[in-house]
């Protein structure tokens, strides 16, 4: 069986979704409800599907600023708890991050399962991909039976999914255009490597207009929404104005 390992960033203001913080108007505390309603649905997602589920947290010790006071572990716990059955959310582990980079961190834990645990393949998967379905995680884990590694390709030579039932090198492939250096990689070792459909993950505000414009849409058609994510854009009024990305929050704090 496929374990799915979900690598977690810090779930504190000012972290958390922390390009689109700096790059619209949109509050700390904005970023930090997208994340968290992002981390809920991908846990709703995988409760779904047949693949084990590892949350790899980071360690109290490396969330940044003031906010020492928190505890990642204990938060994603409580994310996962309220998106899952009890049942299904006892099956889950939680285990810490390892490394300096998200590289070290995904193969520090895919090396592990494989080599150490015996599992027949480990998958990294981004929690901040709004439009993940139960379909791609099944087709991932059914393509890695056949392939040694399987990509789910995401803007700018990004990936949102990593799935390997082979080892590979991981120093730094997922640094710059992982795409590209994770299948270098693999096919310089001879290992056999597929693809995923794309899927927006959530980084940049050309992301967040792209997925608000998407949504949007499948709201009119009458198609399925994430729906954590979307209520928290409706309870937030996170919205396109003009082009520009804005809250109700943001736009308080303007005009206080």
């Amino acid at each position: 069986m496929t374990t799915v390992i979900v690598l977690a960033e810090p779930p504190v203001e000012g972290v958390a979704c922390k390009q689109l913080v700096e790059q619209t108007d949109l509050t700390p505390n904005d970023g930090l409800a997208l994340y968290e309603a992002l981390v809920a649905d991908t846990m709703a997602t995988l409760e779904q599907s047949t693949v084990d589920i590892l949350v790899n947290y980071p360690q109290a010790d490396a969330v940044p600023g003031d906010s020492e006071d928190i505890d990642p572990k204990a938060r994603l716990r409580e994310l996962a708890a309220k998106a899952m059955s009890p049942d299904r959310f006892e099956e889950i582990r939680f285990e810490p991050q390892v490394g300096g980079n998200f590289s070290a961190k995904a193969g520090n834990a895919i090396t592990h399962l494989i080599r150490d645990e015996d599992a027949q393949s480990a998958t990294v998967l981004d929690p901040c991909v709004p439009r993940l379905a139960r379909s791609i995680v099944d087709e991932g884990a059914l393509k890695l039976r056949r392939a040694d590694v399987v990509l789910g390709p995401a803007a700018r030579g990004d990936v949102y999914f990593a799935g390997f039932s082979d080892l590979i090198d991981f120093t730094d492939v997922f640094e710059t255009q992982p795409i590209e250096a994770v299948t270098r990689e693999a096919t310089a070792n001879d290992l056999a490597v597929d693809f995923l459909r794309t899927r927006e993950v959530l980084s940049t505000p050309a992301d967040l207009r792209g997925v608000l414009t998407r949504l949007t849409a499948n709201t009119l058609a009458g198609k399925p929404l994430p729906e954590q994510f979307w209520k928290t854009i409706q309870e937030r009024e996170i919205e396109l104005r003009d082009g520009e990305i804005t809250s109700a929050a943001a736009e308080a704090t303007d005009s206080s």
